[in-house]
């Protein structure tokens, strides 16, 4: 009888932070579809928004390699509780009739969730060639003969 072995299996495959094997992951834990139905389809303007915002949401809290599953989860539940406010508030704007009780329900959920990610913007250590005022600095500073 062959014993059991725990661990790491032999063969390829990287494990992931949980200690599985990311093969035994599904398409979507591993990033290589946004959603478990293949059949979605993301060029649609409705798609692209809303994976613009998940997107740009991910970036200003520091971006997604520093975020937890938990609020990958909660940002890409705000992306479309936005969407389809959104959506409303192009119907408003055409002059067609929108519920704003359900409007209302909607922007307040997703400022709940917008207030559990956190609000604070986590800006990314700037380029010191990009900062316009080091730039000046240092072409004053090639000027300057008293500066060399």
């Amino acid at each position: 009888m062959a014993a059991k072995t725990s661990g790491a299996r032999s063969g390829s495959g990287a494990m992931s932070p949980s200690g599985r094997h990311t093969n035994n992951r599904s398409r979507v834990t591993n990033g290589r579809q946004l959603f478990l139905s293949p059949s979605i389809d993301m060029r649609t303007q409705t798609g692209r928004r809303w994976k613009d915002l998940v997107e740009l949401t991910a970036c200003d809290l520091g971006g997604p390699d520093q975020l937890t599953e938990l609020q990958k989860q909660l940002i890409r539940r705000a992306s479309s509780l936005a969407v389809a406010c959104e959506a409303m508030e192009a119907d408003l704007v055409r002059e067609l009739p929108v519920d704003l009780a359900v409007y209302g329900q909607l922007s307040d959920r997703l400022r709940r969730i917008c207030e559990t990610l956190g609000t604070q913007r986590v800006a990314k250590p700037a380029n010191p060639l990009t900062d316009l005022g080091a730039i000046a600095a240092h072409i004053a500073s090639q000027k300057d003969p008293t500066n060399g």
